[in-house]
């Protein structure tokens, strides 16, 4: 059982594959880490039982990011989505939509 801070990478797999290194407990990510995904894109931010919670960055394979508050693994709270035309938009965030625009 992982406690503290660890390692994981997707088992069986040579290739470019999914990694974690961050905190664990009991067995879970809990605490501050970072999730890449093979496809290029990657999280870095908190969990709470295996799940994206409160401030976290959300790196997309196309260079769009998303900065702000994460609820249930959603983007849910204040945040700020900048796409990769480099086009802003800042506010708050319910189930991944941006709902209320407090900048753009």
């Amino acid at each position: 059982m992982k406690e503290g801070k660890g390692v994981w990478k997707k088992s069986g797999s040579d290739e470019v594959t999914n990694t974690y290194e961050g905190e664990y407990h009991q067995d879970m990510k809990h605490g501050m880490g970072e999730f890449r995904w093979a496809s290029g894109g990657y999280y870095k931010g908190r969990y709470e039982f295996d799940v994206k919670m409160g401030y976290g960055e959300m790196y997309w394979a196309d260079g769009s990011i998303y900065r702000g508050q994460w609820d249930g693994g959603i983007q849910n709270g204040l945040g700020i989505m900048i796409f990769s035309n480099g086009t802003r938009k800042a506010g708050t965030f319910r189930d991944n939509v941006l709902v209320e625009l407090l900048m753009n």
